[in-house]
């Protein structure tokens, strides 16, 4: 009767297991891809527009499954994930512009803090306790609010903030766009760009500040001593990422430094060492690491009172100058190459 139970408990897991085994060898034979270096579909973000396309079959070659994809190539993005995970997500092309802020109004300042706490407390930081969660971030939205307010009223001359706001058909509350050059990812406007558009919500944020920011023995080489242009509170909304918005708004930055007098030949920024994949957007942009600063402090809100922990952060710095020479030169290229075509086809 022992023998019996138990040979009733095994059938079960040996047909599974083989099940599972025979589905492994059905892969394995109808791809010859999976032994490849290439990238595996899963790698990649679709656009929730394209999730009616069918593939006939979940173990499709990934050259098979791109040239499915070939009309949308331009609509497909390939993730840099840092934590290794292949989770397909849906995300939406989205029209914006950038704005640098001019004015200092209430309701901007507040959007702007109600998104910078959601994305650096509520999606970094994980879950807390719900009720003393709400309470903290409260707090914090309005420090910020009242922080940003301050240095946009008291340091007008030494701090920049810009906005990214979405692209939304014209409505009569909202401010009109008339440059539609000004618009990024034009080409997935809605209507086509057939209508007139207008600024809507918000949907990231950075600013830069010239701060007093030491190098070290570097300081006695610059010009401008310890003062450097910091890069501070880059923020996207989650809906919003993966459309190109955190590189508009550092490109904002780094432009509107080359502007400042006295002109500044480098950017600084510091971002957490727990955050892989911030320090490879900006490694991405030309950012190199200069120093970990392990005595730096944050907000926890894990608890059931706000308290500053210890962490480390890394500085980041960019050479403007010579990132400003690599621009015109490969102008000048592109305008040699033009040129080039030009007298061949006249010729």
């Amino acid at each position: 009767m022992n023998n019996y139970n138990s040979r009733c408990l095994l059938y079960p897991r040996f047909l599974i297991l083989s099940l599972f085994s025979y589905t492994i060898l059905i892969q394995l034979q109808s791809s010859h891809s999976l032994r490849c270096s290439a990238p595996l579909l899963s790698s990649y973000r679709i656009p929730k527009n394209l999730r009616s396309i069918h593939l006939k079959s979940n173990v499709l070659p990934i050259n098979t499954a791109i040239q499915e994809l070939q009309p949308f190539q331009d609509r497909v993005v390939q993730l840099n994930k840092s934590d290794g995970s292949d989770i397909l997500s849906d995300f939406e092309i989205i029209p914006f512009i950038v704005e640098r802020i001019e004015n200092n109004y209430e309701k901007d300042f507040r959007e702007i803090s109600q998104m910078c706490i959601e994305v650096f407390f509520n999606e970094l930081n994980g879950d807390g306790i719900a009720v003393f969660k709400s309470l903290q971030l409260g707090y914090l939205r309005n420090a910020q609010y009242s922080d940003l307010r301050m240095r946009r009223y008291m340091a007008k001359d030494k701090n920049d903030m810009f906005i990214a706001r979405k692209v939304i058909p014209y409505q009569k509350d909202k401010q009109r766009i008339m440059d539609l050059k000004r618009i990024f990812n034009a080409d997935y406007l809605p209507d086509g760009g057939r209508v007139e558009y207008a600024a809507g919500e918000i949907l990231g944020f950075a600013e830069v500040t010239k701060k007093p920011f030491g190098l070290g023995a570097e300081d006695e080489f610059s010009e401008t001593g310890t003062t450097r242009p910091v890069i501070a509170n880059v923020a996207v909304k989650k809906k919003a990422r993966q459309c190109g918005i955190g590189s508009k708004l550092v490109d904002a930055c780094e432009d509107i430094v080359m502007s400042w007098i006295p002109t500044f030949s480098e950017i600084i920024l510091e971002v957490d060492e727990d955050n892989p994949r911030a320090q490879n957007f900006y490694r991405k942009r030309g950012y190199q690491e200069v120093f970990s600063n392990p005595t730096c402090r944050r907000y926890d809100t894990s608890g059931y009172f706000l308290k500053e922990v210890r962490t480390t952060k890394i500085c980041m710095r960019k050479n403007l100058v010579l990132e400003q020479a690599k621009k015109e030169m490969k102008n000048v290229v592109l305008d040699s190459n033009a040129f080039g075509k030009f007298w061949k086809a006249i010729s």
